[in-house]
């Protein structure tokens, strides 16, 4: 497969503007090429496609989840391990969205919590909360889209999964900007204090 990719990328650079559609699927019949890239963490890949297509969608990386960049990267992330914020400044600044929800009514934040194989990760990865909703602030000083207590397809919200992962930092810091925890239950009538006994 990585053979593929390379030999597609060969034909991107000699099509250049002429390619019919960069934001195609093209792997696994639902990944663009730079999702692929991104997913894999070709980061070769990823600088030549930006540097070379100018109306590249990135956040519009795949037709089946319906995911952006900050999906992905936070999905992938670990609190664990030392963090790249300038990864995250790179996105942001070119427009990638933190308030997209994928097909599982989720914004990328909510994958700081959750793992791509959908478990809950064991860390508190306040440090990359604060700089993403930091951000978020300084570039939507004026806009109010943001909403901390949205609920997924399960009917929990972000601060459920905090919760879960033993994020007490994060817990919080959502808490501070306002995500209620109190009587909230989800689709199964659990609630979140149940979880943080």
């Amino acid at each position: 497969e990585n053979g593929n990719q390379e030999e597609s990328l060969k034909i991107y650079e000699k099509l250049g503007d002429k390619v019919i559609d960069i934001n195609d699927p093209c792997y696994n019949n639902y990944l663009t090429i730079i999702g692929n890239a991104i997913v894999n963490s070709n980061e070769k890949q990823i600088e030549f496609l930006l540097s070379n297509f100018k109306n590249i969608d990135l956040n519009k990386l795949d037709i089946k989840y319906n995911r952006n960049a900050l999906h992905y990267i936070c999905m992938k992330d670990s609190a664990n391990q030392e963090i790249d914020f300038k990864k995250y400044e790179k996105w942001i600044k070119l427009g990638t969205s933190l308030t997209q929800k994928d097909i599982f009514n989720r914004n990328p934040l909510f994958y700081l919590f959750i793992n791509e194989n959908n478990q809950t990760k064991k860390e508190d990865p306040i440090s990359t909360l604060s700089y993403l909703l930091d951000s978020y602030d300084e570039l939507n000083k004026n806009n109010k889209d943001l909403d901390l207590n949205s609920v997924d397809i399960l009917g929990n919200p972000l601060i459920f999964y905090a919760v879960k992962s033993d994020a007490v930092f994060c817990v919080s810091s959502l808490m501070n900007r306002g995500a209620k925890i109190k009587d909230i239950k989800n689709y199964e009538n659990n609630s979140i204090l149940s979880y943080a006994l």
